[in-house]
Parts: C-alpha cells; sequence; structure tokens
C-alpha cells in the first residue's frame, strides 16, 4: 500500500534591519520587508525551483508610533514581478492582551506555490503609524 500525507513546517520570519512598517511600501521590495527561507522536501532538494503548499501566516509587531489598526500585505517569492504567492490584502490588527504596545495579525494562505529559490517575502504598510516586526514573533507555515 502506498503512503500518503504531508509534513508540516513553521518557520520563523525573520525581519530585515530596516523591516519598521510605515504608511507606504518601500521603494525596494527586498529592503524593508519580512523574510523567511524555506526549507526544500527531500524530494525537491537538488531542484531549480522550490514548491509547497503555504498554509498559514502570524505575526506579532510592536507599535512604534501612532495607532495603527490594519496592517496591508503582499508576499512574493525572490522575483517579486513574477512570484506573487499572495496579492495586496489588508488584515485587522488586534491588541495582544496584556502586552502593551504590541499587536498581532494572522492570516489563512492556503495556497500552492512554486518558487525560484526557496525564499519568500512579506511587504507590508500600515493604515497609520509604524509597526516593527518583533524578532521570533513572526511566522509562515507550510507543508511539502
Amino acid at each position: 500500500m502506498a503512503k500518503y500525507g504531508s509534513y508540516r513546517h513553521r518557520i520563523e520570519l525573520t525581519p530585515a534591519d530596516t523591516s519598521v512598517l510605515t504608511t507606504s511600501y518601500p521603494t525596494a521590495p527586498m529592503t524593508g520587508s519580512i523574510y523567511a527561507t524555506l526549507i526544500r522536501p527531500p524530494g525537491n532538494a537538488g531542484q531549480p525551483r522550490w514548491d509547497g503548499h503555504v498554509s498559514a501566516l502570524q505575526l506579532i509587531m510592536s507599535q512604534s508610533s501612532g495607532t495603527s489598526t490594519s496592517l496591508t500585505l503582499q508576499v512574493f517569492g525572490k522575483d517579486a514581478e513574477k512570484e506573487i504567492v499572495v496579492p495586496e490584502t489588508e488584515l485587522t490588527l488586534s491588541a495582544i492582551p496584556g502586552r502593551t504596545g504590541f499587536l498581532g495579525c494572522a492570516a489563512r494562505i492556503d495556497t500552492d506555490v512554486v518558487l525560484e529559490s526557496e525564499n519568500i517575502y512579506l511587504w507590508g504598510k500600515t493604515n497609520s503609524g509604524e509597526l516593527e516586526p518583533v524578532d521570533g514573533e513572526c511566522f509562515i507555515s507550510w507543508s511539502e
């Protein structure tokens, strides 16, 4: 009997050094973005492309200034002009109980993707003020 199933992964997203999100997108997508390096599935090792199923996104942000209530973001691969994973999407930010000045959001992505590399990027902007992604508290989930 054939075996079937999938392996689920939760990868930490790494904020770039300049990843304070403001009311406009950065001028260059790779600058000011949040990124992750996805693990290549064993059957995909050595292949020129990464493929998998991106399922969810969780972000915790620190409110640097202003009062943001929403975050608009895009998710894309290394080649932003050709590898759109999630088009522009608005997420509602919620206060985190017991953590003053911190906001969170989550989204179900649920899409199969094929990327030129295993790098995935988030590019975002706020409706007001500035948000800073909290290192170690931003994740993307995917399966192979």
